[in-house]
């Protein structure tokens, strides 16, 4: 369809002498029809026609002989609201709308707009043409509109690009809305976040855009069917309010969420109750439409309320810029009215569906510019929130952490019962920082919690608890800790001896009540291990020489 639509651009608006698109000119028939209601015959009529004496119910139709242009063949178009219409040919039947009421009973009533386009055999030359017509509504009934003809394609280009200007617009509201759609779903897909605001703009925009490009007949001319186009553009026009009430909703604070909520209840209930009333055959939707205005009115006179008072006294700076949509679809919505009223009628008259256009894509910029606000405050506070629980110089898990952990398996005690604490103490840290220098000794607690974490790998976590001290919770048991530890080190090939001191407990519950009982036993095992490496700190301090002295001859070599 965008494509057709493209297509039909470039002949619209270059003549189609310079772009080899070649339309015939649509040649007007109406004159010479004799006119015909119930028995009632007036003879040489000119198009259009309107019999105030018809009512709704009765049949009425326009006969005359086909001139010597249809000895080839043609495609005649007149335009219907509200009308059952039977083309006959001679007697023979050759077109036929909204007779067929089994094939869509829920529309039994409701004919709609359409441009009836009658593809009119060749050689129909002398014969005589019958356009019989049943309408619904009183308003309609005994009018018949001009009757023009030309071959086929031409018939529906001339349709289209006669209201060219008005399809693009509407088009351009309908993207708008599956834009908005796409985005709230991709945030959803990609960052876990819904934001309903996107969903209604998106929902508007549709209800919008479908119900703007049904006042062009598009759709109705396209699928050939007004009367599902008819039952699209009421409820697009009805749904409308609704889903713009919400967005409304959302962005208003407590009191004024109590006034558009009851207003989208009472608007709610309308819709249910027109839909109830139109499948019971009891009222049309058009019979409605009245009220539905009134009724729209009212909300817009209490929306514009709330939203002022939302402003000035709630101070609520959020919803200042949906005042500029607002008074723009309002100032489109009441010009629109007041040229239908006074049957002001351009298919090139696009006022409304520009005000929505632009009233859509302000609101869906001013909602994306607020969305990342959003996500850059919830970054903001997630990188306060992991930066109160992390070590800066290691990269680690702090005691904050560390805390808040040993809290939550408190909690659990199918956690507590498979706790393994394991504790790690850098020894003769001092020498180093004495010998080596403080920069020295930040590396050597940053290498040991590389170290211990690759031991731990994937089953547990490890936290740096204090200036030289860590501690892995696990739920397994840590094996081979100091063959690992000594590999490890070996292969960091380090100017100074690096050597960890490490207890590990598990829960015993005959031992222990509580998690911090198993810390403080896997605490005490360290401090033991500790004690025994302190015995041979002159042996430390010769391996510090003969490491030192080994990497100055690497140096001078």
């Amino acid at each position: 369809m965008f494509a057709l639509l493209v297509f039909l651009f470039v002949g619209f608006i270059f003549p189609y002498q310079n772009t080899g698109v070649q339309f015939e000119e649509l040649i007007s028939m109406n004159e010479g029809w004799d006119y015909r209601v119930n028995d009632k015959l007036v003879k040489n009529v000119k198009l259009p026609y309107t019999n105030y004496e018809t009512k709704a119910g009765d049949t009425f139709s326009i006969s005359r002989i086909l001139p010597e242009t249809f000895k080839d063949s043609q495609a005649l178009c007149i335009f219907t609201a509200y009308d059952s219409v039977r083309v006959t040919l001679d007697g023979k039947e050759i077109y036929s709308y909204g007779y067929n009421n089994s094939q869509y009973p829920l529309f039994k009533d409701n004919k709609g707009f359409l441009n009836n386009v009658i593809t009119i055999p060749s050689r129909s030359n002398g014969k005589r043409l019958v356009i019989e017509m049943v309408s619904v509504n009183d308003k309609y009934a005994g009018v018949v509109k001009k009757v023009s003809y030309a071959n086929q394609n031409s018939v529906y280009a001339a349709l289209i690009l006669k209201k060219f200007p008005g399809i693009m617009i509407c088009t351009f509201i309908i993207m708008a809305g599956v834009l908005s759609l796409i985005i709230y779903f991709s945030l959803r897909i990609k960052t876990g976040h819904w934001d309903d605001n996107f969903k209604l703009i998106g929902i508007c925009a549709l209800c919008s855009g479908l119900w703007s490009i049904n006042q062009y007949d598009f759709f109705s001319l396209i699928i050939g069917n007004a009367q599902i186009t008819y039952f699209v553009d009421y409820y697009c026009l009805f749904l409308m309010p609704i889903a713009f009430s919400f967005y409304i909703y959302n962005l208003c604070r407590e009191r004024c969420k109590k006034i558009i909520g009851a207003m989208i209840t009472v608007h709610t209930l309308f819709v249910l109750t027109a839909f109830i009333l139109q499948i019971t055959k009891v009222k049309e939707l058009f019979e409605l439409l009245f009220f539905f205005i009134v009724m729209l009115i009212l909300e817009i006179v209490l929306a514009i309320g709330a939203i002022i008072y939302d402003l000035v006294v709630e101070k609520n700076t959020r919803i200042k810029l949906l005042l500029i949509p607002l008074m723009i679809v309002l100032f489109g919505a009441v010009f629109d009215v007041v040229l239908y009223y006074l049957r002001i009628y351009s298919e090139r008259f696009v006022t409304f569906p520009i005000s929505i256009l632009i009233s859509v894509i302000t609101i869906l910029t001013f909602s994306w510019k607020r969305y990342l606000k959003i996500i850059a405050d919830q970054e903001k506070n997630e990188l306060i929130i992991k930066m109160a629980d992390l070590d800066l110089m290691t990269q680690a898990k702090n005691r904050n952490a560390f805390e808040k952990e040993i809290v939550e398996i408190s909690k659990d005690p199918e956690r507590l019962k498979n706790i393994h604490i394991t504790e790690f103490d850098l020894n003769y840290l001092k020498y180093i920082n004495d010998h080596y220098g403080h920069d020295t000794g930040d590396e050597a607690i940053r290498i040991c919690y590389n170290i211990i974490k690759n031991i731990v790998g994937s089953k547990g976590e490890v936290f740096r608890i204090g200036g030289d001290e860590l501690i892995c919770i696990t739920y397994e048991p840590i094996e081979n800790i100091q063959q690992d530890l000594e590999r490890m080190i070996k292969e960091q090939n380090l100017p100074y001896p690096l050597e960890l001191s490490y207890g590990t407990a598990c829960f015993n519950p005959e031992l222990d009540e509580d998690i911090h009982d198993v810390i403080k036993r896997s605490d005490k095992l360290m401090y033991e291990m500790k004690q025994m490496m302190e015995c041979d700190k002159d042996e430390y301090k010769r391996k510090s020489m003969v490491n030192k002295i080994g990497v100055d001859h690497n140096k001078n070599i």
